[in-house]
């Protein structure tokens, strides 16, 4: 984690985790850093749901589905 960064650790831990360390940590999860702050699920979600359909936001959801599911 760079210096930089630990402001925006901080106010939203998810979405860093999320958007930042996750798509750094593995290149499969490059379709989450187009992925806006989860504070847009207050409310009703319907921004925060429509970026799924974005194909990189689906490739990387799907690369975590595969990893959960194994038979």
């Amino acid at each position: 984690m760079k210096a930089e960064e630990y402001d925006a650790f901080i106010k939203d831990p998810a979405h860093f985790l999320l958007s930042t360390y996750l798509p750094r940590s593995s290149g499969a999860f490059a379709g989450f850093r187009k992925l806006g702050p989860m504070t847009m699920l207050i409310g009703v979600p319907v921004f925060y749901i429509s970026q799924y359909g974005d194909p990189e936001v689906r490739a990387s959801t799907k690369v975590l589905l595969e990893a959960a599911w194994r038979p």
